[in-house]
């Protein structure tokens, strides 16, 4: 049968602290369920974090639960695992509400069996296609499912679909070579199609003769995905005459401009008069502006550029939203850089790897770090509203309970 479905990951609606970008990035996701009803496919794939959060703010909920209805109505089934970040080990997850809904079905589903995990399939309806998967989690701790995995799914007649979120070593970009990442080995074989996620960058690669796609992020996620990707999408994968064919969409609300300040020998006042010159020159209607400054000052300090009157401007020129990078930019008067923060995740790893070993903690060279940096990550909760303070106090100690436990 000839059939045709769609595949995105990385979502990670609400998790820009930016309420416009917020607002960008979940009218993304509803051009992207726009784009597949027209499309007419006869799936949905969601290969892991369609949230930032296991359990996201009402307002996203509302317009995400609203969207996945018309698609249901469309007759499209979405088919969906956790990822690394809307993964709760507790399993309380909005996920199982909307899937409690019918509104998505998680095909991430087995059993342990002999020691080993027994994964099922779910059929689709319409095309017959057999979906199963394996939930992604911080730090690579999937990787333990991969390994007690019973291969006899891969014995499994018909055109089968593996829904995972992981990087994959051999295939990781050079810029991201310090990613932790899975093997490839491990990975089960025979699938006709391998819907991938949790990497921030899209390729299509060949695994046993079979397919194996990374969509990369639907929207950028932060200033570095800005800058290095502009925008994001999808895939449309087509099967006709058992041959398999992907085309990547991209999904563009807003073209996204960067201007570069070398700031480097030059006093804050000027590197100030110079960006609001260059600003003067650009056409901004409808565009993310990123400004990245750079450099050691010569005079002053960053904190005595004016960014909320340079933001102003560029806000009076159309733009739409404006990000700045300064993280590069620094001062003679204070110039303390022991590490290079290029990203938030890297920061925080060098951040602990400095300060190791100042209590003993008993655990092994290696897994110290990972315990610190995965309390880091997993205890950044918030309040949400409507939410008592005794529940939220009980919700952050199951979490810090669960980690410590793992």
């Amino acid at each position: 049968m000839d059939f045709k479905f769609a595949h995105m990951a990385d979502l990670h609606l609400g998790g820009w602290r930016d309420s416009e970008l917020n607002r960008i990035s979940l009218e993304t996701f509803e051009d992207s369920m726009d784009a597949c009803i027209t499309e007419k496919v006869d799936f949905i794939l969601i290969s892991g974090d369609l949230f930032d959060t296991s359990m996201p703010s009402f307002d996203v909920l509302d317009i995400v639960s609203k969207k996945l209805n018309q698609v249901r109505q469309a007759g499209i089934p979405v088919y969906t695992i956790s990822g690394s970040h809307d993964f709760s080990p507790s399993g309380k997850t909005i996920l199982k509400v909307l899937e409690n809904a019918e509104l998505i079905k998680d095909v991430a589903r087995g059993e342990e069996k002999d020691g080993k995990l027994r994964l099922t399939f779910t059929t689709d309806k319409k095309t017959g296609a057999k979906l199963t998967g394996i939930f992604g989690r911080k730090g690579q701790l999937d990787d333990v499912y991969y390994e007690h995995l019973d291969r006899s799914i891969e014995k499994e007649p018909g055109f089968k679909i593996f829904l995972f979120h992981s990087g994959i070593e051999e295939f990781k970009p050079g810029y991201l070579k310090d990613v932790r990442a899975m093997p490839l080995s491990l990975m089960p074989k025979n699938f006709d199609y391998y819907a991938g996620g949790h990497i921030h960058h899209g390729g299509e690669y060949d695994f046993h003769q079979r397919k194996m796609v990374f969509p990369g992020p639907l929207f950028p996620c932060n200033f570095q995905e800005f800058e290095k990707l502009g925008s994001g999408g999808f895939y449309i994968v087509k099967v006709k005459a058992g041959k398999i064919s992907a085309e990547f969409r991209e999904i563009k609300k807003y073209d996204s401009k960067i201007v570069r300040i070398d700031a480097d020998k030059k006093s804050a006042k000027n590197v100030e008069s110079e960006t609001m010159k260059t600003l003067g020159s650009l056409k901004l209607e409808n565009t993310i502006l990123l400004l990245k400054v750079s450099g050691v000052l010569s005079e002053g300090k960053p904190s005595d550029i004016d960014f909320r009157t340079i933001a102003n401007e560029a806000v009076s020129k159309g733009a739409k939203v404006v990000k700045k990078s300064i993280s590069g930019l620094s001062s003679k008067e204070f110039k303390e850089i022991k590490i290079r923060p290029d990203s938030i995740e890297n920061l925080e790893r060098e951040v602990i790897k400095e300060h190791l070993g100042q209590y003993k903690t008993g655990l092994a060279k290696t897994a110290e770090p990972e315990l610190i940096h995965a309390i880091m990550t997993g205890m950044d909760l918030e309040k949400m509203e409507g939410e008592t303070v005794p529940v939220f106090e009980a919700r952050v100690l199951e979490k810090g309970y669960q980690l410590v436990k793992k």
